[in-house]
């Protein structure tokens, strides 16, 4: 039977990215792909806590370690108590950090980003297709881990950020003339049960069921919007 038209995909997404690095990688590794198109997908890292410094401030810096230090990084690397020890240092840091309420990506510097993003693509003959992050927040609230684990202040700010997050994704799309999926509203309408099944307990990753559906959104959006490539033939 019809399978339909057939997809050569390159992920680069890395878990914990927001859309300065996805920026980076638009502007140092985009235009070797000879893409025909472009999903920017961003939202979630971008509106959490920065670690002292939003994303475009912090500098890796390599340097060569001592004696001394390369025993200290092997013991943490091999003693789960260390690392409990290093973690709840951090913790306590960020929370007598009056710059720990900073965001890893403020809003302006989101907006920045995903209209460079879309520009560097479409100059590599890449249009983009922006989508929204869904959640199931609006309806069953942010739950109390994303306090506790210090990515949000408290929990009511979590669905306004993201509303206001996914705001900016609308209107760059409109200003760049881009295509966008706007999965925050199809999703919105969605049975509150259904819409549950969606999502992990988080409210934020995809579920099997979630991956599967959104599949087939991402598949019908660009059989409509005339991108989905041709089949080849046989």
């Amino acid at each position: 039977g019809d399978e339909g038209p057939a997809f050569d995909a390159v992920t680069l997404a890395v878990a914990g990215y927001s859309s300065f690095q996805g920026r980076v990688i638009a502007e140092r590794v985009a235009g070797g792909l000879e893409g025909d198109l472009a999903l920017v997908y961003f939202g979630w890292n971008d509106h959490w806590l920065a670690n002292g410094a939003p994303d475009s401030k912090r500098i890796a810096v390599q340097t060569k370690l001592g004696p001394l230090e390369r025993l200290v990084r092997s013991a943490h690397e091999r003693s789960r108590l260390m690392q409990l020890l290093v973690r709840l240092q951090v913790n306590l840091r960020r929370w007598g950090d009056p710059a720990s309420s900073q965001l890893r990506v403020p809003i302006a510097e989101y907006r920045a980003n995903l209209a460079e993003i879309e520009r560097r693509l479409r100059a590599f003959g890449m249009p983009v297709v922006f989508m929204t992050a869904p959640t199931s927040h609006y309806l069953f609230g942010a739950p109390a881990t994303l306090v506790r684990d210090r990515f949000a202040t408290d929990t009511d700010s979590v669905p306004r950020l993201h509303r206001a997050y996914n705001q900016v994704v609308r209107e760059v799309a409109r200003e760049a003339g881009a295509a966008l999926l706007d999965l925050e509203r199809d999703w919105f309408e969605l049975s509150p049960r259904r819409l549950s099944r969606m999502f992990t307990d988080d409210g934020i990753h995809f579920s099997d069921e979630g991956l599967q559906a959104l599949a087939r959104r991402i598949a019908g959006f660009l059989r409509e919007q005339g991108l989905a490539p041709s089949r080849p033939a046989a």
